[in-house]
């Protein structure tokens, strides 16, 4: 290597190691900035939240968190995020720590216990192969997603208003579960801080859920 490739090679490393510095810097502000515009507070770990709900991304690994801890309320509902992380173990040796970012929204009262997950090539393959998913008779949403339920009454939820809320949200899981509905993202918070409004759609798409739930459909009966 010639003393200038040194350099440029150098000066590119400090070049990059800034950009994620001032990035770095620009989600924690934002975050603060958000915590202050709401009244939010934070704190930096809840281990009560590691086992409230079950399902995927919880139960998971060994060695559960819950921190990074933001509650508060948001167009007059509860709300709260955490990121929540297991270890696992790596193939190649050793172990890792998975973390995702966790929204929670609490609902006005419980309702069926109900999960949406975006479908997959796996999902469609099954589906050619006659295996039988709930459907709800929409063809674009029962393309979207894959609904899983154990309570009959829980696919009554989801009526057209429901339905189009979840497609409008984009193509993450969500879980109505008791009183709140829950939706999360791999990886932290702060790794989707940089768009300062992030959290905060985030939370629209979970409070237009709450309010897009039918007045007709009994409290769950199998959770």
């Amino acid at each position: 290597m010639q003393w200038w490739q040194l350099v440029v090679g150098v000066a590119l490393a400090g070049a990059l190691a800034l950009l994620a510095w001032r990035a770095a810097r620009m989600r924690r502000r934002n975050v603060e900035a958000l915590l202050s515009k709401h009244g939010w507070s934070r704190v930096p770990e809840d281990p009560t939240l590691v086992d409230r709900w079950r399902g995927a991304p919880f139960g998971q690994g060994t060695n559960p968190r819950a921190t990074n801890v933001i509650s508060g309320a948001y167009r007059g509902h509860a709300v709260l995020a955490f990121d929540y992380s297991y270890e696992r173990r790596h193939p190649a040796g050793g172990t890792v720590r998975d973390v995702y970012a966790v929204f929670v929204v609490r609902l006005p009262r419980a309702v069926p216990s109900l999960e949406l997950t975006p479908q997959g090539l796996a999902d469609r393959g099954r589906r050619l192969l006659g295996q039988a998913d709930v459907t709800v008779g929409d063809e674009e949403f029962d393309r979207a997603f894959r609904i899983r339920c154990h309570d009959a009454g829980a696919a009554a939820l989801l009526r057209p208003e429901l339905r189009r809320r979840l497609l409008q949200g984009g193509r993450r899981p969500y879980r109505f579960v008791g009183d709140a509905v829950l939706t999360w993202e791999l990886g932290p918070i702060d790794k989707y801080a940089l768009n300062a409004t992030w959290i905060e759609q985030v939370f629209d798409v979970l409070v237009d859920l709450a309010g897009s739930l039918p007045p007709d459909v009994d409290r769950p009966r199998v959770t």
